[in-house]
């Protein structure tokens, strides 16, 4: 027999399906060897609260993706949030490290937190396809990596479209970064970056021997 049961996130298909489980796991013994539940939701919501404090520390030296969201997902980051990943050790280019990634298109419904990247080349807050923030990008993301081989450090990427920043930015934006390629705060490589509203906020680049570094980058235009 299969049952599927379709609804929202956040509707109760766990609690529902933990109630159906119980159920069946009572009909008889070894009744749980023929019983297979499943629970997934296409498109999510990571809501970081100000008390989440997520942080990776390691000597890797290789590409790692910290938290990877499905498009169309969205992100609510409260104030007082953060999600650090430093590295320890000597770091080659190879040590490319993403912390909030999303495979396709990401809302930002919130972003008040702080995100942090030490002692490795990476990308900050990275999309695939478009990146749109529907309120005011008022946190921190901070990629500090002073004395690394970085081939290219970014704070917030979309890969393939565009970023639009619906209510402004009044947060920071901060890349540190020693030798290498490349260096952005902003950075849009197939489309347009659009910010509408106050742009209070602070974009820093600090280049070492780099090729190129700028506060915002878009190949098709600043709007």
């Amino acid at each position: 027999m299969l049952t599927v049961y379709r609804a929202s996130a956040g509707a109760g298909k766990t609690h529902k399906l933990t109630g159906e489980y119980l159920t069946l796991l009572f009909t008889g013994p070894g009744a749980f060897r023929r019983i297979l539940a499943v629970t997934f939701t296409n498109k999510v919501t990571l809501k970081l609260t100000e008390t989440a404090n997520i942080t990776y520390t390691s000597d890797n030296n290789a590409q790692i993706y910290l938290i990877t969201l499905q498009d169309g997902s969205t992100l609510d980051m409260a104030a007082g949030a953060r999600v650090v990943m430093t590295g320890t050790g000597t770091q080659n280019a190879n040590r490319d490290w993403r912390v909030i990634y999303s495979d396709g298109a990401l809302t930002v419904s919130q972003f008040a937190g702080e995100i942090t990247v030490d002692n490795a080349r990476g990308r900050g807050l990275y999309a695939k396809n478009d990146l749109t923030f529907t309120a005011p990008m008022a946190g921190k993301v901070t990629m500090n990596n002073p004395n690394g081989d970085n081939q290219y450090t970014c704070g917030i990427v979309s890969n393939a479209g565009n970023i639009v920043f619906e209510k402004g930015i009044t947060g920071q934006i901060k890349v540190v970064f020693g030798g290498g390629k490349n260096g952005f705060g902003i950075i849009a490589q197939s489309g347009n970056v659009r910010i509408n509203g106050d742009i209070s906020g602070t974009i820093y680049v600090q280049l070492g021997t780099s090729h190129m570094g700028c506060g915002i980058n878009a190949a098709t235009g600043i709007i």
